[in-house]
């Protein structure tokens, strides 16, 4: 299990914790600022207190406001602060001035709002911060760790716990039958083995322990399940890390079939909300752009018929989910449409790529023809890029998991993309790198990453030298 997964859900608790006191004080301060000039509320103010709200969400999940709260030193957290707050403001700024409603609010009130605002915010910030120290120098309230087999998952559970006070975890130490000067204990144990797995048993009983984390092989079901049968008897809380050799490769889920419980190693992210979520995102979101498009869409298809002869859509048999077969819509950027067995990708300096191709190749407004796979539900607007099918069958022989990526409809954009690992692979690591990060988008799925790889392809994604 990896520092990440351990420390997912209570990172994902003060994210939240963080969220709500931000946007208490955007209506706060706007509460406060009325109050001070006598402005009296009315559907105008909540309007904009909402779309405060919301576009401080927004840009709060690209400027990576809540990562690492609150250990992130006070100056970077209060730069933050400043810089997401600045950005609310323009947009909130822009939006009235496209709408002709600035005449409908009192120009000292949001002026004083936009002041109080970052400082609520940064107050608040400062006194959790003293709150956390004082905690952590105190020790005040920490739960007694202690973990059950001294092996490299255990050691790096102990890691985490020495190196992060935000956890409120005090490691007691490991329990393990084997002493430190065995082969099969790690080289540098992160905590002492004081005890054996039977000394676990009286620790519990005797209250020195609050938590304990088994680390156990499941080679040793049997002495799991007997540990487990005498902890039953302890006031204690006991979590079991499944040792698995395939646990990191997707987030593994736990369900119910009949009367037995299943964990799922494979499987796609999108369930119940999240799946309502993500349908909601891609059939809102491309519908406003391709009304947005419309007309740079038609010159786009002008001057592809204008200026080199074949048709204006290139189509192309890709996988999609499930490794189903699609066909993907792009604007025709070459004098070929490769769709066989075998498909050489463009390289740079590639002659048959037109000169308009290579414009629009480069600016990535050869996809926008796949907004229209996304309105017919065959892609996303952000997953992992969609290959041709020959490449496929290419890689999937040999890179490990490489289908996997297809648990999830491809996208238009995705999590490689943004950083940089889009067009030509001529080496194989190249394309290992990229499955990596596809993988990662698709174990780690939330609504507000989406938004936010969707923000940086807006802003920094569409151009990008790699691509030719």
């Amino acid at each position: 299990m990896t520092s990440k997964e351990f420390n997912h859900h209570r990172h994902q608790t003060t994210e939240q914790f963080f969220r709500l006191f931000d946007l208490a004080s955007i209506i706060v301060s706007l509460l406060f600022s009325m109050m001070i000039y006598n402005i009296h509320i009315d559907i105008n103010y909540v309007f904009a207190g909402t779309i405060a709200m919301l576009c401080f969400i927004l840009i709060s999940g690209l400027s990576q406001l809540y990562h690492d709260e609150p250990t992130r030193a006070l100056k970077g957290r209060s730069d933050l602060v400043i810089l997401t707050s600045v950005l609310t403001f323009i947009v909130l700024l822009i939006l009235a001035y496209l709408t002709k409603t600035t005449s409908h609010y009192s120009r000292v009130t949001i002026s004083l709002w936009f002041f109080i605002m970052p400082i609520m915010m940064i107050t608040w910030r400062i006194i959790a911060y003293r709150i956390h120290i004082n905690r952590y120098k105190k020790k005040k309230g920490f739960k007694r760790v202690a973990i059950l087999g001294a092996n490299n998952i255990g050691n790096d559970i102990a890691k985490k716990i020495n190196d992060d006070f935000t956890l409120g975890y005090q490691l007691v130490g490991f329990f393990d039958d084997r002493t430190e000067t065995n082969d099969r204990i790690p080289e540098v144990l992160n905590g002492a083995i004081v005890g054996s797995f039977e000394d676990v048993i009286k620790a519990a009983r005797s209250r020195e322990i609050d938590i304990l984390y088994i680390t156990l092989p499941l080679a040793a079901e049997k002495r799991i399940v007997l540990l487990l049968d005498d902890l039953s008897d302890c006031a204690i809380a006991v979590h079991i890390i499944p040792n698995f050799f395939i646990y990191n490769i997707l987030h593994a889920r736990w369900h119910t079939i009949g009367e037995h419980q299943a964990l799922s190693i494979y499987d796609t992210p999108f369930y119940g909300v999240g799946s309502l979520l993500k349908k909601a995102e891609d059939m809102i979101i491309a519908s406003l752009i391709l009304i947005l498009i419309c007309l740079p869409f038609l010159i786009i298809a002008i001057a592809i018929k204008l200026t080199s002869p074949g048709p204006v859509i290139f189509k192309q048999k890709r996988y999609g989910v499930n490794g189903n077969e699609l066909i993907v819509y792009k604007f025709r950027s070459m004098t070929t449409c490769d769709d066989g067995d075998e498909i050489k990708q463009a390289t740079k300096g590639d002659a048959r790529i037109t000169k308009l191709g290579a414009f629009l190749r480069k600016t990535s407004l050869d996809e926008l023809p796949q907004f229209f796979n996304v309105l017919n539900g065959s892609m996303s607007i952000v997953g992992p890029r969609p290959h041709a099918v020959a490449h496929n069958e290419e890689y999937r022989q040999q890179i490990s998991c490489y289908m996997l990526r297809h648990m999830v409809k491809p996208g238009i954009t995705g999590w490689a993309q943004v950083n940089g690992l889009r067009g030509e692979t001529k080496h194989l690591e190249q394309m290992e790198k990229r499955i990596e990060y596809d993988l990662h988008y698709i174990r780690n799925w939330s609504f507000m990453w989406d938004i936010k790889i969707i923000l940086r392809t807006i802003f920094q994604g569409f151009v990008n030298k790699n691509a030719y």
